[in-house]
């Protein structure tokens, strides 16, 4: 589609850094580190500047500069878009394809989905809680329940024998 993604990592949340790497390097934009939210502005006339024109981008560090306003965060992220694109190479293009990172989002595998935590009782008419459990209700049926529910619902409420 031709659509840059400028993975903008906030703060120093490193585990997030594969993520916002990932995002850039496949869609050909850049991977920025934003350390102090003030700077977002800058940031974002940056960016657009540099997708617009090069030239824009000098003018406006240039100008950043005169207004004492570069920081040493500023002229970091202004290096960064400075680069050149240029074209990745058939090592690091293999080395994607065997890559790995193991958090959620690159291996959906590794995110336990629990049950929610919180179930109404008609009887007193509340909202109770439950200790938190990730087993699925429908991979290990409780056979002392008629309906497909599992027993956690069958412990809470009149309608436990009807069916999801």
């Amino acid at each position: 589609m031709g659509v840059k993604v400028y993975g903008v990592r906030a703060m120093n949340e490193s585990r997030s850094t594969p993520f916002y790497q990932e995002l850039a390097s496949r869609s050909g934009g850049f991977y920025l580190k934003l350390k102090d939210f003030r700077l977002i502005t800058d940031m974002f006339l940056a960016v657009c500047y540099r997708e617009a024109d090069n030239g824009q981008l000098e003018t406006f560090a240039e100008e950043v500069e005169k207004e004492g306003r570069l920081t040493e965060d500023t002229k970091t992220f202004l290096d960064e878009l400075n680069k050149q694109d240029k074209a990745i190479p058939i090592a690091e293009k293999e080395e994607r394809k065997t890559r790995y990172v193991a958090e959620g989002w690159w291996d959906p595998s590794l995110v336990e989905h629990e049950l929610p935590k919180y179930f109404y009782n008609q009887e007193t008419d509340h909202w109770v809680s439950t200790p938190p459990t990730t087993r699925c209700c429908y991979e290990e049926p409780n056979p002392s329940v008629t309906s497909n529910r599992c027993s956690i619902f069958a412990t809470y409420g009149k309608r436990s024998k009807e069916k999801i």
